[in-house]
Order: structure tokens, then sequence, then C-alpha cells
């Protein structure tokens, strides 16, 4: 028996194996459905993406999905005095495809660190190890871009961004995850995502068709 007539002698299975497994997701109700979806759309997931925009300058990108917490104590750190100042990019700051992202505006957009975003704070010239600050009005419908001033030329693995929640909090935390391949769909934009999901649709079903013989004729 050849390899050809073996992969379609077992096509029957296989599609028996495919439609097992999509009956039952097609047959449960609405509800079920979008008591699914909401309760995934609802975790709340904060995704942190650093760019090198130069020597001495860095770039972090915070996308969120999900039910925001009240507040994000935000935390950018070196292993030594290295950071001069971070700000929060507003629209103006954007050039290029980064100004058609997002033109919604955080209340705090295009305030800097020491300075309105740190109110009381005061740093040296020559840098500091840590800067820390407090976001609130926090919403997935903002972008949420910083720059970061170096007193020195660093690179991405001098620079750590964290979340740092206070001891006793029970409620209102989001995961931090830094950017990689499993989180993009959070980092994507809108078109992006809608070729994305129409692509995996065109290939389930086009698996489909496959194994149930329907792609070819004669059959």
């Amino acid at each position: 028996m050849t390899i050809q007539e073996a992969v379609k002698s077992l096509r029957p299975a296989l599609a028996a194996v495919v439609l097992a497994v999509l009956v039952p997701l097609v047959t449960f109700s609405e509800s079920t459905l979008k008591s699914l979806m909401s309760g995934w759309l609802e975790r709340c997931l904060i995704v942190l993406e650093k760019e090198q925009l130069g020597p001495g300058k860095l770039m972090v990108t915070g996308y969120m999905r999900g039910q925001a917490p009240a507040a994000l104590p935000l935390s950018f750190s070196a292993n030594k005095p290295l950071i001069l100042n971070v700000k929060f990019l507003s629209s103006e700051d954007l050039s290029g495809s980064n100004r058609d992202a997002n033109l919604g505006l955080h209340p705090l957009a295009g305030e800097t660190c020491p300075g309105a975003l740190c109110e009381g704070t005061v740093y040296t010239e020559g840098g500091e190890p840590r800067i820390n600050f407090t976001l609130g009005d926090l919403s997935e419908s903002f972008l949420y871009r910083f720059h970061i001033r170096l007193a020195n030329p660093g690179t991405l693995d001098d620079l750590g961004v964290f979340v740092v929640y206070q001891s006793g909090l029970k409620n209102g935390v989001c995961r931090v995850e830094n950017a990689s391949i499993f989180n993009w769909p959070v980092r994507a934009g809108p078109l992006a995502k809608i070729l994305a999901s129409a692509a995996l649709l065109l290939v389930a079903g086009y698996a489909v068709m496959v194994l149930t013989g329907w792609s070819k004729k004669g059959d």
C-alpha cells in the first residue's frame, strides 16, 4: 500500500475525529459561549514591550487587556544609577505609524518623572537606579508608551520594568508579562487580529475539506 493510499484510507477516521471535536463546540448554547468569552476577555493582562531608540534612549510600551485595576504602581529599575527620567508619551510625541496607534490620551500623558508623574520626588542629574510612580485612570483603550532617558549609553538588558503591588492586596491585580509570541494578540492592532482570525478559519476549513474528501473530486 502506497503512502497516498494509506492517507486516503485513514481520511474517514480523521474526519470522524474532527467532527467529534467540532460538533460539541458548535452545539454549545449561546449563553455558555458568551460566558466563556467574557471570562477570558475580562481577565486582566498587561504586556510590557521594550524597544531601543538610541544609545541612551529606550521606550517601553504597555498593552492592557481585560478589567483594569484601580491603579498601576510602575517601577523602572537599573543595576546602577542610570535613569535620568521617564516620560509618559502623548500622541504629539509619537511619529510615523505610531501616531495612528491610538489618539486617546491618558490624563497624565506628556508628563515626566521627576515631574507631574511623581510630584515631590527629586533625582540627581547623574541618574538614579530606580524610578517609581503610580498610574490611575487605567483602561485598555489607552496607549501606554514611556520614553526612558539614560545618563549613559545602555541597552534593553540594563532596564527592568515591573509592577510592584502593595502587600495585602487581594483584588485589582493584573498578570504582567514581557512581550512574546504567546501574548501577541494583546499587542496586535485591530486589522492584524482580523487577518489572523480569517487565516485560522481558512486553514481550519481547508483541513476539514481535505479530511472529509470534499477537495477530491471523483472519490
